[in-house]
């Protein structure tokens, strides 16, 4: 259970919502709502993640119980018994071995690529990493640090664009339902519709930088003079 348990630890932190804690309400909301592709996608890979992990404990279940039952029943008999046993068993055993190291593969890999939305989704709001079996993934936030300007900046960029893309698409489909020719119409709609990519790839790098607590330079401390000794008269 070790790999749904981490991915129950990974849903946890995004669910903490730790970065939207540094923005203003309002802000928080709104950038929220335009992230809503990185959410819907964490969703689904989340529920997949979860899924070959359960899957991956059932199988491995019995693997596990075949092979030490095999081991158990074997140890009082003579070596020629048991090099027969495992003659017969062990291509069998091998077999699920090979499917279940298979499926650990793809448990990594629907993890990755979930740890991957979850991340730009929750505007780093945990430490970035691959392997499931990481020790530590959550991440120290101090709420005494806003990245409010950052949210207005983003708000406003995505809403650009998807205005333009908006009309666009609005404007190609009025030429094509009023136009004789309507290929010149399709044309615009369609290069509306795969302009509305543009936000969802300016989102993807923009939030895993803009909303970094970037570490703060220490300033040096003033040196201390030494005191003067005063002399006795």
């Amino acid at each position: 259970m070790q790999f749904f348990e981490n991915t129950k630890r990974l849903a946890r932190e995004f669910l903490a919502f730790k970065k939207y804690k540094q923005l203003n309400k309002v802000l928080a909301v709104f950038v929220g709502i335009f992230m809503c592709p990185f959410f819907i996608l964490f969703g689904v890979m989340v529920a997949w993640t979860f899924f070959s992990a359960i899957f991956f404990t059932i199988v491995e279940a019995p693997i596990k119980f075949l092979h030490n039952l095999i081991k158990d029943e074997t140890k009082e008999h003579h070596l020629a018994f048991r090099m027969l046993i495992y003659y017969l068993s062990w291509p069998i055993i091998f077999i699920f071995y090979v499917f279940y190291a298979l499926m650990i593969v793809d448990i990594y890999i629907c993890y990755f690529f979930t740890q991957c939305a979850g991340y730009v989704a929750s505007l780093g709001g945990f430490h970035f990493h691959i392997s499931p079996l990481d020790e530590r993934i959550d991440k120290e936030i101090d709420l005494e640090r806003k990245h409010n300007k950052a949210a207005i900046i983003h708000i406003i960029v995505v809403a650009v664009l998807v205005f333009v893309c908006a009309v666009l698409a609005l404007v190609g489909g009025i030429i094509a339902a009023v136009a004789d020719d309507p290929a010149i119409g399709i044309t615009i709609l369609m290069v509306g519709l795969a302009l509305l990519g543009l936000p969802v790839a300016f989102e993807g790098v923009y939030a895993v930088l803009a909303y970094r607590d970037w570490a703060k330079k220490e300033e040096p401390k003033p040196e201390e003079k030494p005191a003067v000794e005063e002399k006795q008269e």
